[in-house]
């Protein structure tokens, strides 16, 4: 089983240049690849467990953040 968690809008997937972060075993990923090259055009393994999914709570985090620190200047 891979976590394949994607940052991008609705028109980055419609033309496939979504990011995508996958985790989970690696032949599985070597075995997705050409299914996360149409999809996306950034494509990161980043480990063996669930860091595509942290990874992407991190990002989300950061972008609250920076739109908090806007609202507040």
């Amino acid at each position: 089983m891979l976590r394949a968690p994607v940052s991008g809008s609705t028109i980055l997937a419609e033309s496939g240049k979504l990011t995508i972060f996958v985790s989970g075993d690696k032949s599985a990923f070597d075995h997705c690849q050409p299914i996360f090259n149409t999809l996306g055009q950034k494509i990161f393994y980043v480990g063996q467990a669930d860091e595509a999914v942290y990874l992407k709570l991190v990002i989300n985090i950061m972008v609250g953040a920076n739109i908090q620190a806007l609202a507040e200047a």
